[in-house]
């Protein structure tokens, strides 16, 4: 019974090593991708930090404004016809100083997002590996308590081999015993002791010396 129990153990043993074996490959896998993702982004932040270094965000909506005052002054003066030519060229200059920033800006935003994905990133794969240190611990300490199992599974087997061959022996031992007996059992009365059975036995011996 208690070998029995032996086994059962170290087949819930090997299921639940299983079970955090496949926890942990999902993890690296996780983290991988993760780590991929995040050596990607990494590029792309170092790429427009050269690109804007330097540089200061540009302020959009004051440009936005400024070439808002100046189209209202275009409809809404008057005006002379070099004083307007000097206002479209203005207002032709806000509009490209405007774009300008406008794209410059994008690109503030898109390294922002950038930082903010990376530090999510740094704490997911913080996590992570925490995680799966964790759990490659809880398979190191499994993977002894199994092995203590199996041994005590082998030795528990071995000791039952080893009385097993001792009952079996002491059997065989009984038997020849008993063969040896048989031919002055079929002489005796049932009322025979065994001290009987040794007083026959020297009596024969003592007449065949005769």
């Amino acid at each position: 019974m208690e070998n029995e129990e032996v086994k059962t153990e170290v087949d819930e043993l090997k299921k639940r090593r299983q079970a955090l074996e496949s926890k942990r490959e999902a993890l690296l896998i996780k983290l991988k991708k993760i780590d991929s993702q995040a050596k990607y982004k990494s590029y792309e932040a170092r790429a427009l930090h050269t690109v804007l270094k330097g540089k200061r965000r540009p302020d959009t909506r004051m440009l936005k404004r400024r070439l808002d005052i100046l189209e209202f002054k275009i409809q809404t003066e008057a005006s002379t016809l070099n004083k307007e030519r000097q206002f479209m060229k203005e207002i032709k200059k806000t509009q490209k100083e405007l774009e300008e920033a406008i794209g410059e800006d994008r690109q503030f935003k898109k390294l922002a997002y950038l930082e903010s994905d990376l530090r999510e990133y740094e704490k997911e794969m913080d996590s992570l590996e925490q995680e799966l240190q964790t759990t490659n611990t809880e398979i190191s300490d499994m993977e002894k308590s199994f092995r203590d199992k199996a041994k005590r599974h082998v030795l528990e087997e071995r000791t039952k081999k080893r009385n097993e061959a001792k009952e079996k022996k002491r059997g065989s031992i009984q038997e020849e015993s008993k063969k040896e007996n048989e031919p002055y059992m079929a002489k005796m009365e049932p009322t025979v002791t065994l001290e009987d059975i040794c007083v026959i036995k020297k009596r024969d011996k003592t007449t065949q010396e005769e």
